[in-house]
C-alpha cells in the first residue's frame, strides 16, 4: 500500500464523517440527548484525528518529494 493509498482512505473516512447528518446537528448534550452526545462526541474526535493523521502524511509525502527532487 502506497502513501497515496492511505491519503486517499484518509479523506474517504473523513468525506463519509462530513455527510454524516448528525455532526452537523447543533451540539447535543447528555442530559437532553445523551446518545447523539456521544455520537458527536466520537465523529468530532474521529474528524479530529484524521485531520491531524492527514496533515502528518502530506508532510512526509512532500519531504519525499523533496528528497527525490534531490537525486
Amino acid at each position: 500500500m502506497q502513501l497515496d493509498d492511505v491519503i486517499e482512505m484518509i479523506e474517504d473516512a473523513m468525506k463519509r464523517i462530513d455527510e454524516d447528518e448528525r455532526f452537523h446537528y447543533e451540539p447535543a448534550n447528555v442530559f437532553s440527548n445523551a446518545i447523539l452526545a456521544l455520537i458527536q462526541a466520537d465523529l468530532n474526535a474521529q474528524m479530529k484525528a484524521y485531520k491531524q493523521v492527514l496533515f502528518l502524511l502530506q508532510k512526509l509525502k512532500e519531504s519525499e518529494v523533496q528528497d527525490e527532487s534531490k537525486l
